[in-house]
């Protein structure tokens, strides 16, 4: 009888103590997880910014060549260029509903 006493102590210590462990590791899981979450949500504000900018300073070209008037069919195909891969760009990150 002490013996099946004294194993089920020790049972109930050995799960107490992964239990311990197992919560330890569950917070330092979500502790990363939110890190990770703020670090992506700043990246994302970032290259948002920088997508912005870069709309701003492609459609300021154009409207500038634009204004100059008589540009070459190169000039307007490295224009078209441009405003693809700004809309590539802003299609990496899909608009809201």
């Amino acid at each position: 009888m002490l013996i099946a006493v004294l194993f089920s102590f020790a049972v109930m210590a050995i799960t107490l103590a992964l239990y311990a462990h197992l919560h330890e590791r569950q917070r330092l899981i979500m502790t990363d997880q939110a890190t990770h979450a703020a670090e992506l949500a700043a990246i994302e504000t970032q290259l948002t910014k920088a997508s912005g900018e870069i709309v701003a300073k492609i459609a300021a070209l154009a409207d500038a060549l634009a204004a100059a008037g008589g540009t070459t069919p190169e000039v307007d195909a490295a224009v078209a260029d441009l405003k693809a891969v700004a809309q590539a760009l802003d299609d990496l990150n899909p608009d809201p509903v």
